[in-house]
């Protein structure tokens, strides 16, 4: 589904862009509860309505893409 547009009620966790273009970072809390959190803010929206994301495009389905770091971004020398 990544660069789409999703319709209102399919919130997942998740990056999305938004339609003022700014990243919006979707992922659940330790109790469940689906909670928003936008690049360079550190407000939270918890329990969002379902057109909260409206016109958003679902980029990755990583929460923290692009940020997240798995290791995976780091060279691996191979030496014999």
């Amino acid at each position: 589904m990544s660069g789409q547009a999703i319709p209102d009620l399919e919130i997942e966790p998740g990056t999305y862009r938004g339609r003022d273009g700014v990243l919006v970072h979707c992922r659940r809390d330790a109790g469940g509860t689906l909670v928003l959190a936008t690049d360079g803010s550190h407000r939270l929206i918890r329990a969002p309505g379902p057109h909260c994301l409206a016109g958003a495009v679902k980029l990755s389905d990583e929460p923290s893409w692009p940020d997240e770091d798995d290791g995976a971004s780091e060279g691996v020398w191979l030496t014999d």
